[in-house]
């Protein structure tokens, strides 16, 4: 990795326009995830992460969760958002603590 997702310096620059995925997302996750069905996975599991390779959680951004046999519930940003963004997202998942 590069240097810090661009997740991460757009948030501390103030423009959360641009991590509106990744932070509408754990902000929803841990919010509202009794009222979520099927429930969010952990993307802090060790083992989920482990059978995950990068491109599998690209292709899930990218396409949207249904589009991999997951919930439909996760929306494809795709055409929001640039490779480059998608790989930072990828790169911000990574970075979560291990369980």
């Amino acid at each position: 990795m590069a240097g810090p997702p661009i997740a991460v310096r757009s948030q501390a620059a103030g423009d959360s326009g641009r991590c509106w995925p990744v932070f509408h997302a754990q902000r929803n996750h841990a919010l509202n995830a009794y009222n979520l069905d099927p429930k969010p996975r952990d993307l802090a599991d060790a083992a989920f992460q482990a059978k995950r390779t990068d491109e599998d959680f690209a292709a899930v951004i990218r396409s949207g969760g249904g589009a991999a046999g997951l919930s439909t519930g996760m929306p494809p940003w795709g055409r929001t958002l640039s490779e480059r963004k998608v790989r930072n997202v990828v790169d911000f998942l990574r970075t979560f603590p291990q369980k």
